[in-house]
């Protein structure tokens, strides 16, 4: 059974989904867990969650490849 690792979260939902489509394309799967607190939008985060053996890949990934400015 496979563990599943938050390796990234934003406030941006649309961040999160570049996130993951990003790993998508690099052949990583990866879930995005909605934590925001839906009576007060403002609080929260979206979390991007990897399996455990994409950890390093995945934040390799995110780290050369996405830029948010």
């Amino acid at each position: 059974m496979s563990q599943w690792q938050k390796i990234y979260s934003d406030q941006l939902q649309h961040r999160a989904e570049i996130v993951r489509s990003v790993l998508f394309e690099k052949g990583i799967n990866s879930v995005i867990v909605n934590n925001k607190n839906s009576a007060f939008n403002n609080f929260g985060s979206f979390e991007i969650k990897v399996e455990r053996h994409n950890i390093l890949k995945a934040i390799k990934i995110i780290d050369d490849d996405i830029r948010f400015e």
